[in-house]
């Protein structure tokens, strides 16, 4: 069996874009089988899939390096 006959049968009928956006707020949607309006926008689609996205506002976080002595030597500016 394909992925694509495994999530057939959960494929629900063509929506429209505010029906999504009402039916899945603050998610991420996955869309198959869209239309797009003349002007570019998305008129419908199926939804296949949807999660919410981590938008807590986070900030990122940067690596934290640790120079040795060795590595130090290594990358030290060669006058």
């Amino acid at each position: 069996m394909t992925t694509a006959e495994m999530i057939a049968p959960t494929i629900m009928k063509p929506v429209g874009w505010a029906e999504i956006c009402d039916r899945y707020p603050n998610e991420w949607v996955c869309l198959v089988d869209v239309e797009y309006q003349t002007d570019g926008p998305i008129r419908s689609g199926r939804v296949v899939g949807h999660a919410y996205a981590h938008t807590g506002g986070c900030r990122l976080r940067r690596p934290r390096i640790e120079m040795t002595d060795e590595i130090r030597d290594i990358v030290r500016a060669r006058r």
